[in-house]
């Protein structure tokens, strides 16, 4: 079964939120992203990368994406 890692790297969370580098660095500086530095290497918790997602704000459907 795959795992999902503990950590990422800055070019997997880029790929796996859609954000340059230069937007993750940015938002690491701003603290709305905790980096850790492992010797050269930066990494990203999952857990802290899980938590941005759900700080960001839900979409709102309107016109023809409105279901209801």
């Amino acid at each position: 079964m795959h795992q999902l890692p503990t950590y990422l790297s800055p070019k997997q969370f880029c790929e796996m939120y859609s954000v340059s580098a230069a937007t993750l660095y940015r938002m690491i500086a701003d603290g709305k992203i905790e980096a850790r530095k492992i010797g050269r290497v930066t990494r990203i918790s999952l857990e802290d990368a899980k938590n941005f997602f759900a700080s960001c704000p839900k979409m709102e459907t309107r016109g023809k994406y409105n279901r209801s």
